[in-house]
């Protein structure tokens, strides 16, 4: 799976040090065309978890998409990880929908995802994005 991951164009990463040791990553993808960047993997060493590393890697990880113009964050969360859940809760994000059969140990997974450019329009709103974003890259693709 992280080789697929690893391989894509578009995959951003951002590493947290602290006197040169590594504490932090934050690994996610922003896809031409798409309105929203797709968080891959957020991870904090057990000695700096609590310490707001963790959001200040998210918060840095929502600004390079809106910057690129992303509009939208979306991360998957492991069923069995309640701690998770509750940290994207914290920082806005809500449920969206169950992926059956996520991972590769076969665990399950809650979609979650935050609004973070722009103004929230709710399922009509979200799906005239989707046309506009697609006519804009079918219109990209054209001009090349």
């Amino acid at each position: 799976m992280w080789r697929s991951v690893v391989q894509r164009s578009g995959l951003r990463a951002l590493v947290a040090e602290i006197r040169g040791d590594v504490c932090g990553y934050c690994l996610f993808h922003i896809n031409d065309g798409k309105p929203s960047a797709y968080l891959h993997s957020l991870a904090i060493t057990p000695e700096m978890k609590r310490q707001g590393l963790g959001r200040l890697l998210l918060g840095a990880a929502e600004s390079e998409a809106v910057r690129v113009g992303r509009r939208l964050m979306r991360v998957d969360v492991r069923m069995d990880s309640p701690e998770a859940k509750l940290f994207y809760e914290s920082a806005g994000y809500r449920f969206v929908s169950v992926k059956t059969v996520h991972y590769e140990d076969g665990s399950s997974a809650t979609r979650m995802d935050k609004r973070i450019a722009g103004r929230e329009f709710g399922k009509a709103g979200r799906l005239v994005e989707k046309v506009v974003c697609a006519a804009a890259a079918m219109l990209r693709r054209r001009l090349r």
